[in-house]
């Protein structure tokens, strides 16, 4: 069978199994995560640390009165009533400015506070989508939702939305280019179509990945890219050495198939999907490099990354050959502009002049600051961003982007150990230990405390079973700057004391801080490796 024949063949059960496949592919925006972190790292454990011990909050309630200040019982009692309505099955935890007295949950004004919300153990986001509406119902009181789940959420949609804007951005442009080169409508709408087929493809397979390992919303844009940029691209070789054998044709030959031209036409399709696979194959093994970098986001993106390379690869060889197969000749068709016809130059020049284009390109992100987005990726109005900003505004020690601190302190036994049984006449049960107290790290928190840009230092929680003091270390910094790195590195060189056991710092900061630490490790392995296995396959082919 020719190849445009096993293309029109391929062709069929693929648009059927996108067709499918689509509602499947939907329910990935509802299923993304974070994803920018090193799991091995100090504040990756605690950040696990808060939510087993602890149980973090996972929801963050503003509330706001013009003149009403939090101290007037009124406020107290609108607060509490929207809270108490929330579905048990859906909620395990609450805490507000009246049921924990911390002067740090009041705004610098009296006008504002805002409560914490614990979501149940299970599917966060199903749990959030409960209560939503329910957390903005208060009466007489102004209340925005934001905190770790309600961003996600907002995320998630607005990855949705940004892939479709993505789309009708990128899809005329491409289509407008195309046209000036090729000349032809046809020719030109061919590539366009594979993106978008990859594009989608991309989503369904994202789906099928979050059944074996968490995909972040990182993962989602950067798949959807290569999908696009490789589809399209390879497609463009594709139809470009059809529309060569064409103009190398006799008009004769293109109407009648006669003196060979359907042949040369398969022959440049042959050729061109060899070089098409053979590249697509040795880009997605050498993605899998980035098995290397011990973020979530990019461990998970290296197999993703080939998993798409391969797909984006399979549809452009099937989709333009199959639509060549049905067009035919027609693929010259819908002439608009004389196609420019491209021809040998000299290699230095070219050389020269890609060089220093890609040197322009590369200018813009010199002052980029890499790290998790968090909120700032975010429109400046989304809710989360919003509330978020509010509070590290208004209310004393920015109270939502502390470094969290867990200090786990020496214990003895709180009395004489018990002399065990006679050999096989059951068990001792164990000693108790003593009990933790703030008392046990004051002195930690004291030096803490003296560090630069460190406005305070709070006890935020007490772990009896793990021996543990949860210590909130306030600042006025972004904790996506320099500057709060460098304050993480200097709360984890601060001594702790003779009767602790260990120290390990979390939050947004420290979390910058270590994938960027684990980035820099991982990057002088990872490049070379990468480098290495694309040029092996291209020798070995």
């Amino acid at each position: 069978m020719r190849y445009t024949g096993i293309a029109r063949v391929l062709l069929v059960p693929a648009l059927v199994g996108a067709v499918l496949a689509a509602p499947l592919g939907l329910e990935l925006f509802g299923r993304m995560t974070g994803g920018a972190e090193d799991p091995r790292s100090g504040s990756a454990t605690a950040a696990r640390w808060s939510e087993e011990w602890y149980d973090a909050h996972d929801v963050v309630v503003l509330y706001r009165h013009p003149s009403v200040k939090v101290r007037d019982p009124r406020y107290r009692k609108a607060v509490h009533d929207s809270l108490r309505r929330l579905p048990a099955e859906h909620v395990s935890g609450l805490a507000t400015y009246w049921t924990t007295g911390s002067a740090s949950m009041a705004s610098g004004d009296g006008h504002a506070t805002y409560a914490l919300v614990t979501l149940r153990d299970g599917d966060e986001q199903e749990h959030y989508a409960a209560v939503a509406d329910r957390l903005r119902d208060v009466e007489n009181l102004y209340a925005g939702v934001g905190g770790p789940v309600p961003l996600l959420a907002e995320r998630n949609a607005q990855a949705a939305a940004d892939l479709a804007r993505a789309a009708a951005v990128a899809a005329p442009v491409l289509l407008a280019l195309l046209v000036l080169v090729s000349g032809s409508l046809v020719a030109a709408a061919v590539p366009v179509l594979a993106g978008l087929a990859a594009v989608a493809g991309t989503i369904g397979l994202l789906r099928l990945f979050t059944e074996v390992a968490e995909v972040s919303i990182t993962t989602l844009y950067a798949a959807a890219v290569l999908a696009f940029g490789l589809a399209a691209g390879y497609s463009v070789f594709v139809v470009r050495a059809v529309t060569d054998a064409l103009d190398d044709e006799a008009p004769g030959e293109r109407v009648t198939g006669a003196f060979g031209g359907e042949a040369s036409r398969e022959r440049a399709l042959g050729g061109a999907g060899g070089v098409v696979a053979l590249s697509g194959t040795a880009l997605a093994v050498a993605l899998l490099g980035l098995l290397l970098f011990p973020g979530a986001s990019l461990s998970v993106l290296g197999p993703v990354a080939a998993a798409v390379a391969l797909l984006a690869t399979g549809v452009a060889l099937v989709v333009p050959a199959a639509l060549l197969g049905v067009v035919g000749p027609g693929v010259a068709g819908l002439r608009v502009v004389l196609g420019l016809r491209w021809r040998p130059r000299p290699f230095l020049p070219h050389l020269v002049a890609t060089v220093v284009v890609l040197a322009a390109l590369t200018v813009p992100y010199v002052q980029v600051e890499l790290g998790g987005a968090g909120r700032r990726a975010l429109p400046a109005g989304a809710e989360s961003r919003r509330v978020a900003e509010i509070v590290g505004r208004g209310f004393p020690g920015n109270p939502l982007e502390a470094v969290d601190v867990h200090v786990l302190v020496e214990r003895s036994f709180a009395g004489k150990p018990r002399r065990p049984g006679p050999l096989g006449q059951g068990h001792t049960p164990i000693s108790a230990v003593t009990r933790v107290a703030a008392s046990d790290v004051r002195s930690f928190a004291d030096r803490l405390e003296r560090l630069p840009h460190v406005t305070g230092v709070t006890v935020a929680g007490l772990s009896q079973e793990h021996g543990a003091v949860r210590l909130s270390v306030h600042h006025a910094l972004d904790p996506m700057s320099g500057a709060a790195g460098e304050l993480v590195a200097s709360i984890r060189s601060v001594d702790p004391g003779p009767k602790v056991r260990e120290v390990v710092a979390g939050g947004a900061a420290a979390a910058r801080t270590d994938l960027l630490d684990a980035y820099t490790r991982a990057l002088p392995w990872a490049v070379p490796l990468v480098c290495t296995l694309y040029w092996a396959i291209l020798a070995a082919a």
